[in-house]
């Protein structure tokens, strides 16, 4: 999966890509938004035993 994908589901648009935090390591996060208007519902982490210390895997 490319690093910076999004997906469409009953109207929303899951939006993921990866966060740089402060100690260099990336975490993956998602951005919901509603498909009609593009109004955010949500935007979230995963869970914090989900880092990494690359950006993607090539």
């Amino acid at each position: 999966m490319h690093f910076d994908a999004a997906f469409t589901h009953r109207g929303y648009l899951l939006n993921c890509a990866p966060a740089c935090a402060s100690d260099g390591t990336w975490q993956p996060y998602v951005v919901i938004s509603r498909s009609s208007d593009g109004e955010l519902v949500a935007n979230r982490f995963f869970p914090p035993n989900s880092v990494f210390l690359t950006k993607a895997l090539r």
